[in-house]
């Protein structure tokens, strides 16, 4: 994913096609994410892998779990509201999160060196968000309600949601930069390498899928699509 609004026009999508069976019994309201997910880290820059061998990082889901024991660090499980306390008295060396998320948890305070993707190519990782209500209740609206809420909901509520946390992210950016926090942007070379660590547990999710009998093979394809689809294209020189 390119951005927060890009990621949720897709999850929308994907989700109004493959979803709907997940989620019966609930009006879904909205299906978005946040802004990119980036590294952040305590006490030292990460350049290349290399960097990251051993060092204790958190994560917020299964499969960046995954992925940050792939490139080489050591995964801790914390729930949120530890994050900062975390960080502070050494039980984790950095973190994957959003910009966003820093100053509200004073995060901030923590780490003061950040590692960044190249501008235009897939973030580290997002998480879908879900806003939905009670079938039930919203049935049981009266009709101009219900109108009102379908006026204000779907693509259009997330696409308003991711372009909040993006609009959200640049500032709270902007504020570590000003801060004196070091930035790093991944080398097009040392991206290529972590890409293909990411492709590799893309294909893991896939075989753990088929034991399941999901077709793992269309639901990512039609993922990475929908993406593809929202993505903001370069504009011409």
């Amino acid at each position: 994913m390119q951005s927060g609004e890009q990621a949720s026009r897709a999850a929308w999508e994907y989700g109004q096609k493959h979803l709907q069976n997940e989620f019966s019994g609930v009006k879904l309201l909205s299906i978005h994410t946040h802004d990119a997910g980036l590294l952040h880290m305590v006490k030292k820059p990460v350049h290349t892998l290399e960097d990251l061998r051993g060092t204790k990082l958190r994560a917020p889901n299964r499969v960046a779990n995954k992925m940050l024991a792939a490139l080489g660090a050591s995964p801790v499980s914390l729930p949120f509201t530890a994050l900062q306390e975390g960080l502070s008295k050494g039980i984790l060396d950095g973190l994957f999160i959003t910009w966003e998320a820093l100053p509200s948890t004073k995060i901030n305070e923590a780490v003061k060196y950040h590692t960044e993707m190249p501008a235009g190519l897939p973030a580290l990782y997002t998480s879908v968000i879900v806003i939905a209500m009670n079938e039930a209740r919203y049935s049981a609206l009266p009709a101009d309600l219900r109108a009102l809420l379908d006026r204000h909901s779907g693509m259009q509520l997330g696409a308003l949601i991711g372009r909040t946390w993006d609009a959200s992210a640049i500032t709270a950016r902007n504020a570590e930069i000003g801060n004196g926090d070091a930035l790093v942007t991944l080398s097009a070379a040392e991206y290529a390498r972590w890409h293909l660590i990411g492709q590799r547990i893309a294909r893991d999710w896939v075989a753990e899928m088929k034991a399941w009998n999901i077709d793992a093979v269309t639901l990512l394809s039609d993922a990475q699509a929908a993406l593809a689809k929202y993505a903001v294209k370069p504009k011409p020189p």
